[in-house]
């Protein structure tokens, strides 16, 4: 059955500061843009819930929170209602890539008010159950998987560190750079959706479509560029793509 996000949560919002809380101690957690700050004497929400940033750095991304928790203002709720499984509305709302509603040049922003309307399917109660193992699990095998290259990276150190010596003491006599000697940086186009006429629409690389070491093209979004934009923003070989939001670092290069 299709529904509306908006017909299966309802958006709750929180007046907390960072710098209200950091000191203050309990048994209940609360947490952040950047995930879990600390535990305060005090919560919000008494039921497992949804969290989406939806301010700053990392706008769009979701988290699953436990019960007896809370979020500080930059994060907003979305509460289950009875017709959804918190875990299944969580895979549900990652996968809509909300970041796409953002507004604002400086300080980005999403509201739920814009997202709301998006579509998507609603399962059986038992149907959801099924599909939150079969998710699980494969969230289970990914996690594994990202050991093993964490792994295989600590190696490739070893090796390079066996090869070239350690550039932190430069045991060898390498020339060293500045990055900034070799490489120059900037920042891509900011999409305000409200501005957004989609009379020169052209794709886009969005942070999820960054991922480590390669593209996923997979799922592109457009966005109005002038002629003058195309060529200041278009990659060139050998680009190297940084996220700044999401999982921060995470790059990719063009080839």
């Amino acid at each position: 059955m299709k529904v509306l996000l908006g017909d299966v949560c309802e958006r709750g919002s929180s007046n907390l500061k960072q710098s209200d809380v950091i000191s203050c101690i309990g048994d209940y957690p609360i947490y952040g843009a950047a995930g879990y700050i600390g535990n305060v004497d005090f919560y919000q929400q008494d039921k497992e819930y949804i969290a989406v940033v939806k301010d700053g750095a990392g706008i769009g991304r979701v988290m699953l929170l436990p019960e007896n928790s809370s979020v500080i203002g930059t994060m907003q709720y979305l509460l289950p209602k009875e017709n959804v499984l918190p875990k299944y509305l969580y895979y549900v709302v990652r996968h809509m890539h909300l970041e796409k509603y953002y507004t604002g040049a400086t300080i980005p922003h999403i509201y739920f008010k814009d997202y709301k309307n998006e579509e998507f399917n609603l399962s059986s109660m038992e149907e959801q159950k099924r599909i939150v193992a079969i998710l699980q699990l494969i969230e289970n095998i990914i996690d594994a998987r990202k050991q093993q290259l964490i792994k295989l990276e600590d190696l490739i150190k070893a090796r390079f560190v066996e090869m070239f010596g350690d550039i932190l003491c430069n045991d060898k006599g390498w020339p060293i750079y500045a990055l900034d000697a070799i490489s120059s940086s900037r920042l891509g186009k900011m999409l305000d959706a409200k501005r957004n006429t989609e009379k020169n629409s052209f794709p886009y690389l969005a942070n999820f479509n960054v991922q480590w070491f390669e593209f996923d093209l997979s799922a592109l979004h457009e966005m109005d560029f002038t002629d003058a934009e195309r060529e200041e923003f278009s990659l060139k070989d050998g680009d190297l793509l940084i996220t700044e939001g999401g999982e921060v670092g995470r790059c990719a290069r063009r080839c």
